[in-house]
Order: C-alpha cells, then structure tokens, then sequence
C-alpha cells in the first residue's frame, strides 16, 4: 500500500524490477488512468519471469466507506513480523480486525483463506471486545465483523465469544442470510458480480456509500476501458456505452447459467 500522490513513482519502480501492469490495461490512456485512480483501489502487476502477483494499493476500498485510515495512521500503529530475516510492518491492533472483516465481506467471502484468518486471529489475537465493537459502530463494521465471526465459527466449529452472542441473535436473520449467500460462493469458489455485488454493499456500507458508489460506478465501467479502445477526445462515449455494456453483461452470465 502506498499513498495516492506515490502511484506513478512505484509503478516506475516496479518496471524497473521487470514487472508488467495487469490491470489496467498497458495502453490505457491518461483520462482512463485517472478516473481509475479516483475510483478503484489497487493496480496488478505480474513477474514474467515466475508469475508472482503483486497487487499496488492506495485506498482499502472501491466504495467511499467510513473504514478508510490513510497510510499513516495505518503504520503508527503497526507491528513487524519477521520473513526471511527481513523485517516487515503490517497492520496491527482493530486496524487488523476491521480491515480483514471487511476486506472479506465486501469480498463475498469466496476464498476459504480468508475465513482461516479470521479463525487465526480469534485463537491468537483476542481482541478487547468492547472496545472493538465501539469501533466496528463508529466505522460502519459491525455487519461485517458479525459476519467474519459467524462465519469462521461455523467452519471451524469454534465457541461465538460472549461479547457477540447478544447481537448476532439480534441480527440472526440478516447476518444468516447473508452468511448462506457467502457460503454458496465459497463452495464454489466464485466472486460475486454485478447485481448481486451491488445490493451486497448495503449490508456493509453506508446508504449514502451505495448512493455515491452508484453515482461513480453505475454510469461508467472500467471493463469497457479493456474490451473497447477509444481516445481521450472521445471518453464520454464509455458513459454512452454503459447501457449497452450492462445488457450485455447480464445476458452472457444468464446464458453461462
């Protein structure tokens, strides 16, 4: 993860490691740059040589979500780990726990990894659960965060610690359901797309996040960017495309079906 303003820079160092950009796509042009900029969280790169993934972040999430600490306040609370005698900041403290809870819901869950860390970090880092459920209300994580643990406790046949019995039966319908749609995509390991994705955000974000995230992303589609090249001079057609492009989109996932 790196701040906004240090992008451009990294992407020139990481071609100077030999690594190719993924996404978006190498031709893409300078307005297509920056609306992606504005709007999407992270680049991917790929090594030719062995095929490593690396994903260049600068924002924890495509949605303006409340959940959003700068790269700074992420490293002021940090912790090292140790990989390979080389010394590594990561995310510490609720930073840790919100994060990898919303990371997975807004996610769908689909990776059993996931899950596995959230099962990993209610046997090795019980948090103070009263100060994390203050913090989960203030940013907006408490549907995620009930989910991760109904989730993870399920799998893994692991006791739901007291602190949040009292809300997962309040929420019981809600977070079920939403846990059972999760469990159909992880079974099949599949992410969830278009529609289903859309009406998904207002369980873990904010209406007036849906809202913006529909204002930002539903007249215009970075996939179109890819699939049709058009000049800088002639941008506004990808506004124009939309319709044409969402129909399409539907009937080919309906036709896969």
């Amino acid at each position: 993860m790196v701040e906004h303003k240090d992008i451009d820079i990294t992407e020139k160092t990481l071609y100077q490691l030999g690594f190719k950009r993924n996404f978006p796509h190498t031709d893409a042009t300078p307005k297509q740059i920056r609306f992606l900029n504005a709007h999407k969280k992270d680049r991917i790169y790929i090594h030719p040589n062995d095929g490593t993934v690396l994903e260049l972040h600068w924002r924890l999430t495509e949605v303006d979500h409340p959940f959003k600490p700068t790269l700074q306040q992420l490293l002021a609370s940090s912790s090292t780990i140790a990989v390979h005698n080389e010394h590594i900041k990561t995310v510490s403290g609720f930073h840790l726990w919100l994060y990898q809870c919303l990371h997975g819901s807004y996610s769908g869950w689909y990776r059993l990894r996931w899950i596995c860390d959230i099962a990993l970090l209610l046997e090795t880092q019980t948090p103070d659960w009263s100060e994390l459920l203050k913090q989960a209300e203030r940013y907006h994580c408490s549907n995620s965060l009930l989910e991760a643990v109904g989730l993870a406790c399920t799998i893994f046949e692991l006791e739901v610690p007291d602190a949040l019995l009292p809300l997962l039966e309040k929420k019981h319908s809600l977070i079920q359901r939403q846990m059972n749609r999760c469990a159909q995509h992880l079974s099949q390991m599949r992410l969830m797309k278009g529609v289903a994705d859309v009406k998904r955000i207002l369980f873990w974000a904010p209406a007036k996040s849906f809202m913006r995230y529909l204002s930002t992303h539903g007249p215009i589609n970075a996939n179109d960017f890819n699939r049709i090249k058009l000049p800088d001079s002639l941008f506004f057609a990808y506004y124009l495309l939309r319709p044409f492009s969402f129909l399409y989109f539907r009937l080919h996932i309906t036709q896969k079906d």
